[in-house]
């Protein structure tokens, strides 16, 4: 993961590519190796891929909003969500409950 945040900083022109190869580790379920669970939240992150976030299963979603290292990505998942309110009906009620958008 290390490489792949370099790559995206050292040639912008890739980071469609880069949002596409996250998209396949989240089907190979990323999150069970830690060190690289981190890699991938700070690439995602750096990178705005808030769409890819939001497609994570809830409880790995909500385990991201917890993560102590990212303290801004509710908020900024929160105003992605408010800014594309088409995305948000297509959203399941977990996800909008686990980022505080509904009660």
């Amino acid at each position: 993961m290390r490489t792949v945040i370099q790559t995206s900083s050292a040639c912008p022109q890739l980071n469609g590519f880069i949002v596409n190869l996250l998209q396949r580790l989240v089907g190979k379920k990323i999150w069970e190796d830690v060190r690289q669970w981190q890699g991938f939240l700070m690439c995602a992150t750096k990178l705005q891929a808030y769409p890819l976030l939001l497609q994570l299963p809830t409880p790995h979603l909500q385990a991201a909003l917890n993560n102590k290292r990212m303290p801004d990505l509710r908020q900024k998942l929160c105003d992605f969500v408010k800014q594309n309110g088409q995305a948000a009906q297509r959203l399941p009620r977990t996800t909008l409950q686990a980022l505080g958008v509904l009660q």
